[in-house]
């Protein structure tokens, strides 16, 4: 995508000229009346841009001139929000009849590690907002943007818990608090590296990644399997099938990708094609309804983890023909998973007379 496209489509040849590069490396023939820039980034300062807009306007801006958006102030509150507490935090002290409550402070630092972009209510503040920080972008300089900090005191209005910080933990007391010390032992470091004693019957792991096979954790299972595991030991889960089908979804396309053929009067359909790159380059997690399907769900990839060998899974490929059921555009291709629990073909075809299908 070029930037001199989008002028171009909206006849601004004669009034704007397109500079490629870093604000830092680039050089302006004069200066300029006006700086605009959507500086901010989360919590107002964290991954933003206010540095390339103090350069450019030492370096470039006119005496009088403007930069838009010029002041900004970020506030701080303490927030309680117990729904959201007890489903991420609360949520480990009872595991499905665990005790698991040593990941609560784990949980409550990784709650508290990244910023989350949330809808808080009103109901969910529970002090007067503080101003942390407030940015003069006609005179902050770089050195005050190095180090902002701020002394804050908290004086609630209502009696309410502060969702807050966390410690790490040892993987011991969760063993601990469930009185298994003298069935499980707890060894710390990658399954690669470590050293166990004896063969064991079962191997147990969450494996599975994104689609299945994208981030997944499979080439450990397997070197766990052809190391430790005795014949006829089990793996769960052991089995997994990755279904691919195309999708329509027009609400989601209109919304990432037809939404820059007119932003707010602009024609930024340059975009486009952009916007359509960057849809698929990542998986994305979503809900999709039998509606969106298009066509008979397609067997990707079946694993065995008995059978299946880490040169396997460097290369997972397959043929795939669309039929399609309905008349529609195909804005992309879900893919999903399931996964069983059974023992290896040998023990399968010894109990098959038991077994009941559902």
């Amino acid at each position: 995508m070029q930037a001199s496209e989008i002028v171009k489509a909206n006849n601004l040849t004669d009034k704007i000229v397109v500079i490629h590069g870093r604000v830092e490396d680039i050089e302006v023939e004069e200066k300029v009346d006006v700086i605009i820039s959507e500086w901010m980034g989360y919590m107002l300062l964290y991954e933003s841009m206010l540095p390339s807009v103090l350069f450019a306007r030492d370096k470039w801006l006119k005496p009088g001139g403007l930069i838009l958006p010029s002041h900004a102030t970020l506030f701080m509150a303490p927030i309680t929000n117990s729904d959201r507490y007890e489903g991420s935090v609360d949520f480990w002290c009872d595991v499905y009849g665990i005790d698991m409550s040593a990941l609560v402070p784990l949980a409550k630092k990784f709650a508290s590690e990244e910023p989350s972009i949330e809808l808080i209510g009103g109901e969910n503040v529970i002090s007067w907002p503080f101003v942390v920080k407030h940015i003069d972008c006609y005179t902050f300089t770089v050195e005050e943007f190095k180090s902002v900090a701020a002394t804050y005191k908290v004086s609630s209005m209502v009696l309410a818990p502060i969702h807050g910080f966390g410690l790490w933990f040892e993987a011991s007391e969760i063993v601990k608090a469930n009185n298994l010390t003298d069935k499980i032992v707890v060894i710390h470091g990658r399954v690669e590296d470590i050293e166990v004693e004896e063969k064991v019957d079962v191997i147990i792991s969450e494996w599975m990644g994104y689609m299945l096979l994208y981030e997944s954790m499979l080439p450990s299972v397997l070197f766990a399997r052809d190391k430790w595991l005795k014949p006829g030991g089990l793996i769960l889960p052991s089995h997994a099938t990755l279904f691919m089908a195309p999708i329509t979804n027009s609400d989601r396309y209109e919304g990432s990708v037809d939404f820059w053929c007119d932003v707010y009067g602009i024609d930024m359909s340059a975009l486009v094609p952009l916007a359509k790159k960057f849809a698929s380059e990542e998986p994305s997690i979503e809900l999709i309804g039998g509606e969106n399907v298009i066509s008979w769900p397609f067997v990707v990839k079946h694993i065995d983890c008995y059978t299946f060998t880490v040169e396997e899974f460097k290369s997972v490929a397959a043929t795939y023909k669309v039929s399609s059921m309905v008349l529609a555009p195909i804005h992309g291709f879900g893919l999903w998973f399931e996964v069983e629990f059974n023992g290896p073909a040998e023990s399968s075809q010894n109990l098959s007379s038991n077994v009941v299908s559902t």
